[in-house]
């Protein structure tokens, strides 16, 4: 088995999330501007401006949650636990900026023919990614970092435990989940008022995921000891609220319009 350096990983995910906290702003100070200079475009980017703050929020706590992991140096049970709960409100954040990024797309088609066509194609491109590879590739890695700590609590490392089963099971459910959204992409949400407050609860639930990922590792770091035998029931949720998340994020993104 390689060992990996949980604390200099941390390290690199909390510059990455700065990074694109750094881009976050910059989007909404990109669609504040168009708001105020086109305002006959304005009301479709107010879709994009409420994902796109929660995103840069979101990405923000992450930064945080991945400085406070990079100084944790042990390597024990409580290293991987931060490692999954960190990791879903990464991926919360990341997801609702691509969203933005999506929605911003969806604004421009009132643009020229080329334009459109362009934007179209890109378009679908990342609807695609959202609602069938991404929330796999989220629940796939998480369940690595849930099988890494089922490894150090188990006295037998490499046993086929609950958190294996749990993890296949919503992995192969978001998958057919997500080729059964994609078919049906586009074919819900036609009231664009229902539309624009559907987009405020998906933003409203990612952002709650970043702050529950943000409070989790602080009271993780600050409480429980290096080696704790007792919190596989934790990863297990983690992987559970992500195969909701991820669920959502696919039913949802497939009646963008």
């Amino acid at each position: 088995m390689i060992e990996l350096d949980n604390s200099q990983i941390a390290s690199l995910y909390s510059q990455l999330a700065g990074v694109l906290a750094g881009f976050a702003f910059t989007a909404v100070t990109v669609v504040v501007t168009v708001r105020v200079a086109a305002k006959k475009s304005g009301r479709s980017f107010d879709n994009a401006l409420r994902p796109l703050i929660s995103g840069f929020l979101g990405l923000v706590l992450t930064s945080l949650n991945y400085a406070a992991i990079a100084g944790d140096k042990t390597q024990g049970a409580r290293s991987t636990l931060l490692e999954i709960v960190a990791g879903i409100g990464f991926a919360a954040s990341a997801l609702l900026l691509i969203y933005a990024v999506l929605l911003m797309l969806i604004a421009t088609r009132s643009g020229g023919r080329r334009l459109v066509a362009t934007n179209t194609s890109v378009e679908k491109t990342l609807r695609v990614t959202m609602v069938v590879v991404l929330p796999v590739i989220v629940l796939v890695f998480l369940y690595a970092g849930a099988r890494d700590h089922q490894s150090l609590n188990a006295r037998t490392p490499d046993i086929f435990g609950a958190i294996d089963v749990l993890g296949l099971v919503l992995v192969g459910i978001q998958l057919v989940l997500g080729l059964i959204s994609w078919r049906y992409t586009g074919t819900r949400m036609s009231d664009a008022v229902q539309w624009s407050n559907s987009i405020k609860r998906y933003s409203s639930l990612f952002l709650g995921i970043c702050f529950l990922s943000s409070v989790a590792t602080a009271l993780i770091t600050s409480i429980m000891p290096p080696c704790n035998s007792v919190t596989l029931w934790v990863s297990g949720g983690v992987l559970i609220l992500a195969g909701i998340a991820m669920s959502v994020t696919s039913l949802h993104v497939a009646g963008a319009r």
